[in-house]
C-alpha cells in the first residue's frame, strides 16, 4: 500500500526552546527537555501541548510528552497542526524511526547537530487517521514490552547495589572497619592510553578506545569508532590481559569496563590496571568503582573546569576498603547468578528491539 508523502513542515509546527541548559531547577514542577535522554526539571513552563521533542545536537533522540513543559534552545518542539490529519503519537513513532536518518544528516565537528530544515523537509508517509491510530496502537504495544524488559534489567542492577551495601556496608563510611589499601597495592600495572592522535585506518582491525566507549563493564564500539591498523596497534599497545580493568578518567569520569581480548588501543581518557586477583576480586572492585564512593573521590581529585581529569597518581592512591577475599568471592557468585538472568533478559530485549524495528519498517511503508 502506498500513501501520500508530505513534508513534515506542512503538517506540524516546528520550533525550539529558548533556554540555556543551566535554567533547570532540581525542585521544579515541570519537565525541562534538553538534548539528554532524561529530562531535567523547571518551574516555568513555556509549552502546553502534545509534543514530540527531538534533540538538536549530540546523540539525537526523540521523546513524547503531553502537558506543560519547557525546552532547551537546541531541542526541537514539534506539534501537529491538526490532529485529525496527523496523529501526534503516529508522528512520534515515525520520528523515533526517522532519527536514524537524521543522524546521517547531522553536521559539525565534535558535537554533531541538525538544522531546522532537516525536520521540516522530512518526508512523512500520511495514511488515513484510522490507519495512523492502528499503527500507533501496534507499535506502542511493542514498545511497552521493550520498556518492561529494560525496567527489569534496571531493577536487577538496583538489586546488585543493594546486595553490595548489605554485604560490605556503604564504602564512604566503611562500617565493618575493613582495612584500606591503595589501588596501586592491588594491581601489577597501572597506566593510561595514547596522549595524542593515532594514524587512523578505516580498514584497520583495531579500535581506538576512550572513556566514552566504556559502559557498565563492557567496551562498546560502533560504526563511528575510529580504527587503526596492526602497525599502529603495535606502536601504541598496552599490556592488557584477562586481569585488566579500564576506567574513564578524562571528560566523562567513572565509566568502568573489563578487558576481554578486544582488539583495541587506548586513548588518554582510559586508565587501565591489571588486578592482583590473589588480593582482590575483580567483581568487587568493579562495583566499588561504579559506586558513588569512587565518583565522589574522582570529582574531588579531578582538575580542570570544563573537562575534568583525574591523574594517574590519584588513581594509584584511591583508598579501597578491602573485605576478606572469601566474602568478595561470595559476592561475585551472587553477581554471576544475577548476570545469568540479565543475559537472558538482554537476549529477549535484543529480539524485541529487532521486532520493533521490523514493525516500524513495515508500518511506514504500508505493509503492517
Amino acid at each position: 500500500m502506498t500513501w501520500q508523502t508530505i513534508k513534515l513542515g506542512e503538517l506540524a509546527r516546528v520550533r525550539t526552546g529558548k533556554l540555556d541548559a543551566n535554567a533547570s531547577d532540581e525542585n521544579g514542577l515541570y519537565p525541562f527537555f534538553t538534548c539528554a535522554v532524561e529530562p531535567l526539571s523547571i518551574n516555568t513552563p513555556a509549552f502546553d501541548c502534545k509534543a514530540i521533542l527531538v534533540a538538536g545536537n549530540g546523540d539525537l533522540n526523540v521523546k513524547y510528552y503531553e502537558g506543560k513543559f519547557n525546552a532547551y534552545q537546541r531541542t526541537y518542539v514539534i506539534e501537529s497542526l491538526d490532529e485529525k490529519i496527523l496523529l501526534p503519537k503516529y508522528l512520534y513513532l515515525f520520528l523515533n524511526e526517522y532519527v536514524n536518518e537524521l543522524r546521517t544528516l547531522a553536521i559539525g565537528g565534535v558535537i554533531k547537530y541538525i538544522k531546522l530544515a532537516n525536520l521540516t523537509d522530512a518526508p512523512i508517509p500520511l495514511p488515513p487517521l484510522a490507519e495512523q491510530q492502528r499503527i500507533a496502537a501496534i507499535l506502542e504495544k511493542a514498545e511497552l514490552i521493550k520498556r518492561k524488559r529494560k525496567l527489569a534489567i534496571e531493577k536487577l542492577d538496583k538489586v546488585a547495589k543493594s546486595i553490595f551495601i548489605e554485604m560490605f556496608g556503604e564504602p564512604k563510611f566503611n562500617p565493618f572497619k575493613w582495612e584500606y589499601k591503595k589501588l596501586s597495592e592491588l594491581v601489577s600495572k597501572l597506566g593510561d592510553g595514547l596522549h595524542g592522535t593515532p594514524k587512523y585506518n578505516d580498514d584497520g582491525d583495531y579500535y581506538f578506545i576512550n572513556g566514552n566507549n566504556l559502559h557498565h563493564g563492557v567496551i562498546k564500539t560502533n560504526s563511528s569508532t575510529k580504527k587503526v591498523d596492526f602497525d599502529e596497534f603495535t606502536k601504541h599497545k598496552r599490556e592488557l590481559n584477562n586481569t585488566t580493568m579500564i576506567v574513564s578518567i578524562n571528560g566523562t569520569l567513572g565509566k568502568v569496563a573489563f578487558y576481554n581480548d578486544e582488539k583495541i588501543i587506548l586513548g588518554k581518557s582510559a586508565c587501565y590496571f591489571n588486578v592482583k586477583e590473589s588480593l582482590i576480586n575483580k567483581t568487587y572492585l568493579f562495583h566499588l568503582l561504579e559506586s558513588q564512593y569512587f565518583m565522589d573521590y574522582a570529582l574531588n581529585m579531578a582538575t580542570g573546569s570544563t573537562i575534568k581529569n583525574v591523574s594517574l597518581k590519584s588513581m594509584r592512591n584511591f583508598p579501597i576498603p578491602l573485605p576478606p577475599l572469601d566474602l568478595q568471592e561470595k559476592f561475585c557468585n551472587l553477581m554471576n547468578r544475577i548476570g545469568t538472568i540479565k543475559v537472558k533478559l538482554n537476549e529477549g530485549l535484543s529480539k524485541q528491539s529487532k521486532l520493533f524495528i521490523s514493525l516500524q519498517n513495515q508500518a511506514f511503508y504500508g505493509q503492517l
